[in-house]
């Protein structure tokens, strides 16, 4: 049945749910503990490029467009490196 129309739509319908609540819900809420702790954010992938979260994230959330959202969540999910201030870190 996975060749089916129904199950296609079924699988668009999930999809979109679980977009509805990534790039919104989830987002936000990196966002809002994020935001005023102002991590330092790093280039993945061996580069030496930093920036300050406020270069990056430099609206209110609800005026981030979609691929700053994915940013948010690429946070949590290992995508993308961030260092918090020293304070964070244990001695």
């Amino acid at each position: 049945m996975k060749n089916s129309e129904s199950a296609s739509k079924k699988m668009m319908k999930a999809n979109a749910e679980g977009d509805e609540y990534g790039y919104n819900i989830f987002a936000k809420a990196i966002y809002d503990v994020f935001a005023p702790i102002k991590p330092k954010l790093h280039k993945r992938r061996g580069e030496s490029a930093y920036f300050q979260w406020d270069e990056v994230f430099d609206k209110p959330f609800e005026e981030l467009d979609i691929n700053h959202r994915k940013c948010l969540v690429g946070l949590i999910e290992g995508k993308f490196v961030y260092e918090l201030p020293l304070s964070y870190y244990n001695d």
